[in-house]
C-alpha cells in the first residue's frame, strides 16, 4: 500500500479531527479502581490455638541467629 502525502487539506479538517478523551476520564478510572480496591473483605484474625508460621523474612532471620548466634552482623544496612 503507498500512501499519498501530496493531498492538500485545510485548516478545518485539521481541527475537526475527533480529539483525544479528557483527562478527567482518566482519574475516573482511577478512582473507580481505588474504589475497589477499598471495597475488599476485611482481612480476618487468625485463630491463635497454634503459633503461628514465621514470614519469609523472619525465617532468615532465625536461620542467621543459627548460623552465628549472639551477633548482630544480619542487623547491618546494605
Amino acid at each position: 500500500m503507498q500512501a499519498d502525502f501530496n493531498q492538500e487539506t485545510t485548516l478545518g479538517t485539521v481541527t475537526s479531527a475527533p480529539a483525544a478523551p479528557p483527562v478527567t476520564h482518566f482519574w475516573q478510572l482511577a478512582r473507580d479502581q481505588v474504589r475497589v480496591l477499598h471495597d475488599s473483605p476485611p482481612i480476618q484474625r487468625a485463630p491463635r490455638q497454634h503459633p503461628l508460621p514465621l514470614s519469609w523474612n523472619q525465617e532468615r532471620l532465625w536461620q542467621l541467629e543459627r548460623l552465628q548466634p549472639a551477633t548482630s552482623v544480619h542487623t547491618l544496612v546494605h
